[in-house]
Formats: structure tokens, sequence, C-alpha cells
């Protein structure tokens, strides 16, 4: 059975947050993992977590829908991953939408009775998931951690079966881990030093995609996405059906 794994990552500088995501491909049986594609861009007037969150949308838009087999997406960012596989299911008990401006705009309290931060692209994630019927499961792992040290490596591996004592961890699946998520954390920096220092395409990189335009998060790229800001019983239904596993 092959198996495709997400590893996704945000960074932000001052206003600017970037977001990407690697997609490999690696046999059950098998510790070699074949990259797929990787995707990587820089948002305007953004947050760390936006950038986090837009990571995930980028790999969701990149992945095929109707597998049969879960993809699983891993994420150093605790934030997303409990957001995605829990509190959103609360939040949407709050659920509403409206316009502001002529722009439609969704809202969710929190337990805190604030509102919830980046409703617009958790609308967005879960329409996605939901409109293109992916399976897929959300992991939380340990960030900055080396492939090459031992130490490292279990620590991954202790993270992993604590959380999910069921998934047992070989060696060489925490470093696989450990390698693609130094490799995204590396591309994510890399592209957002890049920008800073005016450097707009790197074509000796291959991991990048060569549409480098910039994206204003509350403007240009939330107009295209305004059909996915609804979400009623039936949306929500179906993705919890899509992410069952992780709650």
């Amino acid at each position: 059975m092959s198996i495709i794994s997400v590893y996704t990552d945000g960074a932000k500088c001052k206003d600017l947050s970037v977001g990407g995501c690697i997609i490999t491909d690696n046999e059950f049986t098998s510790p070699i993992h074949k990259l797929l594609g990787s995707k990587v861009k820089i948002s305007l007037d953004s947050t760390n977590n936006e950038g986090e969150l837009f990571g995930i949308m980028m790999a969701l838009d990149l992945l095929d829908g109707d597998n049969k087999d879960p993809y699983y997406l891993y994420s150093d960012s605790e934030y997303c991953v409990n957001s995605l596989n829990n509190w959103i299911l609360n939040w949407f008990n709050t659920y509403e939408l409206y316009r502001i401006n002529k722009i439609l705009s969704p809202k969710m309290m929190g337990s805190s009775g604030e509102p919830v931060k980046n409703c617009k692209l958790f609308c967005t994630i879960i329409n996605t998931i939901v409109h293109k019927n992916i399976s897929i499961r959300f992991m939380h792992i340990k960030g900055h951690l080396s492939p090459y040290k031992h130490d490292d490596i279990l620590k991954q591996i202790r993270y992993m079966e604590k959380l999910n004592p069921d998934t047992a961890w070989a060696y060489v699946d925490a470093q696989n881990t450990n390698s693609f998520n130094e490799m995204i954390d590396s591309l994510v920096k890399e592209k957002l030093i890049n920008y800073k220092n005016g450097i707009y395409f790197m074509e000796d990189k291959e991991f990048y995609d060569e549409d480098n335009t910039l994206i204003n998060m509350n403007t240009d790229w939330f107009k295209e996405k305004e059909k996915y800001f609804l979400l009623n019983k039936a949306i929500m239904n179906k993705y919890r059906s899509l992410i069952m596993w992780t709650i």
C-alpha cells in the first residue's frame, strides 16, 4: 500500500508570512520516500498562524480528492492540529455568516467567549476537504528536531507514541518525519529571507512553484474563496467523517 504524507509549515517576519507544504509518497514496507511536489508562497498582512494554516490550504489544493487511503498531514503547529481535529467541532455551534462591505464573513466564538481568529481560513479548509472528498488525518509532530541526531529521532518516536500508542513508529519513520519537517521549515524560511533580500524566484530550487505572486490574505485570495465560507450541519458531518480517526 502506498502512503501519501504531507508536511506543512509557516513562518512570519513583520507583516509577511509564508506557508508551504511538501508531499511525499512511499510504499508501506519501504523506508524510501519519493517527493511528489511542493509549494511555498508569501502572503501580505498576515500572522504566523495564518502562514501555518495557509500551508495546509496549499497542500489541500495540490492533493487529489476521492482518495481511498487517507493522507497523513504533519504539522508542528499544535494550534492548527487541535483546531482542525477538535475545537472546530465546538466552534461550529456558534457559526454565523454575514456581510461586511459586500464581502461575506463567517464568524464563530471560542470557549473564552472571544471570536475565533482565522475563521475564513478554517471554513475554507473544511469546505475544500468536503468538496474534494479528501480523507485526511491531521498529525502534530515535534518541530525543529534533527533527522541526524539519535536523541532527536527518539524524541519524535516517544512523542508520536504518546499521542497514539497504537502507532508503532520505527526509527526510520521518525527519521523521515524529522527530515521532511526540517526541509519544509528550511524552504519556508529561505523563501521569506529571499523575498526580504529582493530575490523573488529561485530557478535552481525545483521545490518552488513557479508562480511567485504575492497574496494579500485580507483581500485577493479570500475574494476567490467566498463560496467556501458557508458551513452547515451536512458539511460538518461530512468533514467529521473524513477526519474521523482523530476525533
